[in-house]
């Protein structure tokens, strides 16, 4: 209930409209940004005391430039206890510097419109997407075989956070659905 997430992505993006949800339904502080650029970054975490913020990997690796432009010991004050990920991958340098420079533990989160969350990736694994948090995850082979541990495959979900499907498209809908399983 104390936390206070700085919220930089726009609304229009599916992880900007659920950096503002979740954190709501937790009873976080959210503080909305209008226009956010880079350069901004350090002021607002210091005019808002924001413990957290989430967005994607080009704003953190701009944020991440925009950090290494000031003294490392200005960023010793810097509240930050999480920083969150998602919508692609964040290369592991900038993942490291930052988690270094502003003291803070990255969340790495795997998602997509059609299921919201699907794993997250705490405590960090270089090459995995994490530990599932949708009900009901399966990776299978190309005939629909599931795979074994440690075998590449495509991964199919189901459940309550899993859409139903494409509005007035059947036929894309049935494409991206086998015996019940969301094909990702």
């Amino acid at each position: 209930a104390g936390d206070r997430s700085l919220q930089i992505l726009p609304c229009h993006h599916l992880f900007g409209l659920t950096a503002i949800l979740y954190p709501l339904f937790a009873g976080v502080t959210v503080i909305c940004t209008r226009d956010f650029i880079p350069p901004d970054f350090l002021p607002l975490v210091r005019a808002t005391r924001a413990n957290c913020y989430g967005a994607v990997p080009a704003l953190h690796q701009a944020i991440h430039g925009e950090l290494k432009k000031v003294p490392p010991e200005s960023l010793r004050e810097i509240p930050l206890r999480f920083i969150v990920t998602g919508s692609s991958c964040l290369s592991d340098t900038v993942r490291q510097e930052l988690e270094s420079m502003l003291q803070s533990t990255m969340i790495e989160v795997y998602g997509m419109s059609e299921a919201l969350y699907i794993s997250v990736n705490v405590p960090y694994r270089c090459g995995s997407a994490g530990l599932p948090v949708i009900e009901s995850l399966r990776i299978v082979d190309g005939d629909g075989t599931v795979c074994g541990q440690g075998l590449e495959g495509e991964i199919l979900i189901r459940g309550a956070g899993v859409f139903s499907g494409y509005l007035n498209e059947p036929e894309e809908t049935a494409a991206v659905f086998s015996c019940g399983w969301f094909r990702t």
